[in-house]
């Protein structure tokens, strides 16, 4: 959540989203927007609506990964992540021994070589 009200990134998510739903509107849809923890919301949300299937884009950082764990943990299979942002995860560029690289030149020629 945003530290304060006064946060120019939530005034500028109002007048997207605002933009947004009157061009949904234009083309006979509608959207719905709440405010608040993902994980409070999202599995009221898909509860309320009858969700066969929430999907979210993977995030990596350890409190979002506890956020979707906890939403994962409540929707059961009804809830599945996908890739987004990246071209590989952290899991599918690992060292020999399966851990994490900690060293930038190694790890971009791993990524190299998957890419391939």
């Amino acid at each position: 959540l945003f530290p304060s009200r006064d946060d120019r990134r939530l005034s500028f998510l109002a007048a997207t989203l605002c933009h947004l739903q009157g061009e949904l509107t234009k083309r006979g849809g509608s959207m719905l927007a709440f405010h608040g923890r993902a994980e409070v919301l999202v599995p009221a949300i898909a509860q309320a609506l009858g969700a066969q299937l929430v999907v979210a884009a993977e995030d990596y950082e350890p409190a979002t990964r506890q956020r979707d764990a906890h939403v994962a943990d409540l929707l059961g299979s009804r809830f599945t992540l996908v890739k987004d942002h990246v071209v590989f995860s952290p899991v599918e560029i690992l060292r020999e021994e399966d851990a994490a690289f900690k060293v930038y030149t190694p790890y971009s020629k791993a990524w190299r070589a998957k890419l391939t």
